[in-house]
């Protein structure tokens, strides 16, 4: 039996999208457009209903091409597209969460906005104290680097959104690598 693919939520490729637009305007955006496939095109102009799941393979695609057109291929664009989606969504639809949170706060509820966007996977707290914490993803099999570094950039800004000082998160345990699972390391002041 074939193993379930990965969908990822209709709402979370508007600030993909618009992060392209508002970088690059809207002749980079074409030029990403134009060299995608078109089921990965339909989506990206506009056919997207933020209530179902596509395959995460076009959203990657679309990162992917974003980032060989108009970056320089070192996947920086999909870190800075994790950056934009977390102000995106921190500034719209949880926005609550930065006027009582603090970065522990924040944190215990990534596990519930990860299913809220990914069809599969548990993200859980494995530590969490002032200044340090780590999140791991099982039941998930191996993300694509791509992915990888977006979810990164995610972390970087919400942790950065909700009052933490100084954040930076590291990749430190992928099944690409060997690893058993997915696992990031945030530190803050």
């Amino acid at each position: 039996m074939a193993e379930e693919k990965l969908k990822f939520k209709g709402a979370g490729w508007k600030p993909i999208i618009e992060f392209v637009k508002v970088t690059f305007g809207e002749e980079g955006f074409n030029r990403v457009l134009e060299s995608v496939s078109p089921e990965c095109r339909e989506i990206a102009n506009g056919w997207v209903l933020i209530s179902s799941w596509y395959d995460m393979q076009l959203i990657e695609e679309f990162i992917k091409a974003t980032d060989r057109l108009l970056g320089k291929g070192d996947l920086d664009i999909a870190r800075k597209m994790g950056r934009y989606s977390a102000e995106f969504g921190i500034k719209t639809v949880y926005k609550f969460l930065m006027k009582v949170g603090t970065p522990g706060f924040v944190l215990k509820r990534a596990p519930i906005i990860w299913s809220r966007y990914y069809s599969k996977g548990k993200l859980q707290i494995v530590l969490l104290k002032p200044g340090h914490a780590i999140l791991r993803l099982t039941d998930m099999g191996t993300l694509s680097e791509v992915t990888c570094v977006r979810v990164t950039g995610w972390m970087e800004m919400t942790m950065k959104m909700s009052g933490a000082k100084n954040p930076s998160v590291e990749h430190i345990s992928c099944p690409s690598r060997g690893d058993s699972f997915e696992e990031w390391e945030g530190r803050w002041q």
